[in-house]
This record gives C-alpha cells, structure tokens and sequence, in this order.
C-alpha cells in the first residue's frame, strides 16, 4: 500500500501540470492574438496617417500622457475655477441688491 500512494501522488502531480500547461498555452494563444490585432490596427492607423500626409493635412500628435500638457490643463482649469467662483459671488451680490 506504501508503494501505490507514492505512485499515485507523482500522477496527480503530473495531471496538475499538464492542466497548468494548457492554461499557460491558452494565455499564450490570448496573449498572441491580442498582440496581433494590436499590430493590425497600429499598421491600419500608420496607413491612415500616410494617406493623410500625402494629402497635405498633418495628423494631430496627442500624447494624454504628456507630463506638461496635464499640468497646462490643470492651470487653465483652476483659472476657470477661480473665474466661475467670481462670477458667482458677483451674481449673488447684484441679485442681493435686486431685492
């Protein structure tokens, strides 16, 4: 009886990484086709973008990402803030003196 548990105990590890295997393939297979279809449509934007420059129109660079254009955004953002916040307090204070 010894002999059967330490025979069955390599089996089930065995079954455990074939399962892990298939899974790792699956991914992959996920993995690769998602880069695929990546590639695909960069290659259909890079197109674009050629048929757009041999028109004569320059396709527009936006970088979200761009470290001083967020902090441009913020600025301006805060200045409509600020501007909003007056703007309030000053309708407030003509319709104070309406009543």
């Amino acid at each position: 009886m010894g002999t059967k548990s330490s025979k069955s105990k390599p089996r089930n590890a065995k079954v455990a990484k074939t399962s892990s295997k298939s899974r790792l393939n699956q991914k992959a297979k996920i993995s690769k086709a998602q880069i695929d279809k990546l590639n695909k449509d960069a290659d259909h934007i890079e197109d674009i973008h050629k048929a757009l420059a041999s028109q004569g129109q320059v396709p527009k660079k936006i970088s979200a990402l761009s470290v001083g254009k967020l902090k441009e955004d913020m600025k301006k953002d805060e200045e409509r803030k600020k501007a909003n916040e007056e703007l309030k307090k000053q309708l407030e204070l003509m319709t104070g003196m309406a009543l």
